[in-house]
């Protein structure tokens, strides 16, 4: 029996914001003389010769007895599931976060139980709008999400889909996320801290929080290569700290036993970080404090109640570490400026602080350091993979730029 032939058409359709466009379709008869239609993709998105050569190739597996092999049956909800613990294993724990946000959005604004191989370029624009409006997720009511977090959640689901789609053995034949990145969102101004701003908010700390920021200031270091430091990681002679991966194990203290915690490197790259004279002071009235504890920030106390409630096998993210450092770090600027509104007897209005995050404190310091190193060993120091990184993301103009400006056509 001859092989039905196969056509290319071009199927018009609606989409929810009443725009009208047209989709790439293949159509053939089965052996009962009924239509078969498969989408291609929207027209656009998949070019005439893409279009085409799915075409030739439907036509060869119809003639060759291959067609009709339907994809694995799996629903929306499964994949994505099975997609974040096929990733787990090479990627930070960030990044599975951001997989579970990006999940919950897809299932709640698509449905989880959607064939996989049924989702199509509508239900991206249903997402988009899900997201863009206010909407429901795990039953509470939420604002519209910004442009930077839709983007990241179409992002995310592109990358997805694309694994779904180069399996050896392939669970869709089309992407339909490709072409709908967002766009780029506008960037915020970068907040860099000062020294008299550090020593303000040193003194409504305590020795913990004296520590952290004082370190985070003057070494560049992340929040979970911070939280993630053992003693053996910190040399005071040498001056340094090294930020190094660690293998899961236990130590014992006192005849009980507490989780040493995975860790790996960003960029899986072992590097050195600057450890001054006065860091190491406050390391040394720490150490006084930590009941033998391994880690620096991490009490016996926190290791215990991580080993009863995480998998300590498995590498942990920042926010579990230690409760609420993110917002703690903020309730102690608005601490602070209130301070300094009383002080002046002014409206807190008019204190010039803008808040930042732990990662300003970050980029405060490669800003600081780029007056005095060059690029390259900033880059190294910063433990960037590209200076691109480097100059666009963590170094901002300084405030002299003006003075400069005027002595240069002054």
């Amino acid at each position: 029996m001859n092989a039905p032939k196969v056509l290319l058409i071009k199927r018009p359709a609606k989409l929810p914001n009443g725009r009208r466009v047209r989709y790439f379709t293949l159509r053939w008869q089965d052996s009962n003389g009924k239509d078969r239609y498969e989408s291609l993709g929207r027209i656009g998105k998949v070019t005439a010769s893409e279009a085409k050569a799915l075409q030739r190739q439907k036509q060869l597996d119809l003639g060759t007895g291959k067609v009709r092999r339907k994809h694995q049956k799996i629903t929306l909800a499964m994949f994505l599931d099975m997609d974040r613990e096929a990733v787990k294993a090479e990627v930070k724990p960030a990044t599975i976060v951001a997989h579970e946000g990006m999940s919950a959005h897809a299932i709640a604004a698509i449905g989880g139980d959607r064939e996989l191989n049924e989702v199509d370029e509508d239900d991206v624009a249903t997402l988009k709008n899900w997201l863009a409006g206010e909407h429901t997720l795990h039953g509470r009511m939420l604002s519209p999400c910004s442009k930077a977090t839709i983007r990241k959640t179409i992002a995310g689901l592109k990358a997805s889909f694309n694994r779904a789609k180069n399996r050896k053995n392939p669970l869709i034949d089309f992407n339909p996320f490709i072409g709908h990145g967002g766009g780029k969102t506008q960037s915020k101004q970068m907040r860099i801290f000062n020294r008299t701003e550090i020593d303000l908010l040193v003194e409504a700390s305590d020795i913990w929080w004296e520590t952290f920021l004082r370190l985070a200031f003057t070494s560049g270091l992340r929040l979970g290569e911070i939280l993630n430091l053992t003693w053996d990681d910190i040399d005071e002679q040498a001056g340094s700290i090294t930020v190094s991966a660690k293998r899961p194990g236990q130590f014992t203290v006192g005849g009980k036993s507490y989780p040493v915690l995975a860790f790996s490197c960003k960029s899986h790259r072992e590097r050195a970080a600057p450890l001054i004279p006065e860091v190491a002071k406050l390391f040394q009235r720490l150490k006084m404090r930590s009941g033998g504890s391994i880690y620096p920030f991490l009490s016996l106390n926190r290791l215990a109640i991580l080993a009863a409630t995480e998998d300590t096998t498995q590498e942990l993210g920042s926010g579990k570490l230690v409760n609420n450092v993110l917002r703690t770090f903020k309730r102690l600027q608005v601490k602070v400026r209130t301070a300094l509104a009383e002080q002046r007897g002014v409206p807190v209005e008019r204190i010039e602080w803008r808040l930042g995050c732990v990662h300003d404190l970050r980029k405060s310091f490669a800003t600081h350091m780029a007056r005095h190193i060059s690029m390259v060993e900033l880059q190294k120091l910063m433990g960037h993979a590209s200076l691109t990184t480097t100059g666009e993301y963590y170094v901002a103009v300084g405030d002299d730029l003006a003075e400069k400006v005027q002595a240069a056509f002054g």
